[in-house]
């Protein structure tokens, strides 16, 4: 059986992004702008294989990035994967069990391949192993 600290909901916007982890008193939860710029390391709130970036609010402060594109491709970005990644870290999850909630008007089509595709953020040393990857309709979420 998963934890209750390891089970994962997230929902990655493409405004801000929601997790949270736990329940009753050790529940934790994050949320922060859906965005982020690469940085120099030093100033930089996640890292990982592919470079060192300010993730959400701290991103907004420094310059606001271009808006980025709403559709499905989102779900395959490197914008998708900072985003889950980071906040995976803030929550300090080591082996999460991840529900991620997606658009119910191309939700099949959305997620086929996904899981595959996030079982690689792996490869980039992002400090934990997933546990299991599974997704609902947003709504249900």
């Amino acid at each position: 059986m998963i934890p209750a600290q390891e089970r994962v909901g997230a929902d990655i916007g493409n405004g801000v992004t929601t997790l949270s982890c736990g329940k009753g008193a050790n529940a934790k939860r994050i949320s922060f702008r859906s965005t982020f710029i690469e940085v120099d390391e030093e100033i930089a709130n996640y890292k990982d294989a592919t470079g060192s970036y300010l993730v959400g609010d701290e991103a907004i402060r420094i310059g606001a990035p271009q808006r980025q594109s709403t559709d499905s491709a989102f779900y395959t970005s490197k914008r998708f994967r900072i985003l889950l990644c980071y906040g995976l870290q803030q929550l300090g999850v080591k082996n999460p069990a991840v529900m991620i909630g997606l658009p119910v008007e191309n939700f099949e089509k959305i997620k086929i391949g996904l899981k595959e595709h996030i079982r690689g953020f792996e490869s980039h040393k992002i400090g934990f192993t997933f546990n299991s990857i599974a997704f609902v309709e947003q709504p249900t979420g």
